[in-house]
């Protein structure tokens, strides 16, 4: 069993941080044919806390209002994709994508 681990509120941002650049890249996949490796390349939704380490380490010993700027920016431009986007768009399941989401 993994130890416990104390986090800061550098690593929450990271996290948060982390999600919003993973929610951008598919919305840029979703207007590609090609398959995504969900959640992300080298990792499965049974291994979330391994990948909240690596968000961690992604982004260890950057300053939180850096952190805190880019989490804006990521959010400012999830609110822009969704605002240009049908609701069917967003909500639209491509052959192939529930396999991925729930297998």
């Amino acid at each position: 069993m993994p130890r416990a681990r104390i986090i800061n509120a550098c690593d929450l941002v990271a996290d948060l941080l982390s999600w919003n650049g993973l929610i951008l890249k598919w919305l840029a996949w979703s207007e590609t044919p090609a398959r995504i490796d969900f959640p992300e390349t080298g990792y499965k939704r049974n291994a979330l806390g391994a990948f909240a380490q690596k968000f961690y380490a992604d982004h260890q010993g950057r300053d939180y209002d850096d952190l805190l700027g880019d989490l804006n920016r990521a959010k400012t431009a999830i609110v822009y994709q969704v605002n240009i986007r049908s609701n069917v768009s967003l909500s639209i399941v491509r052959p192939g994508m529930a396999n991925i989401l729930w297998d």
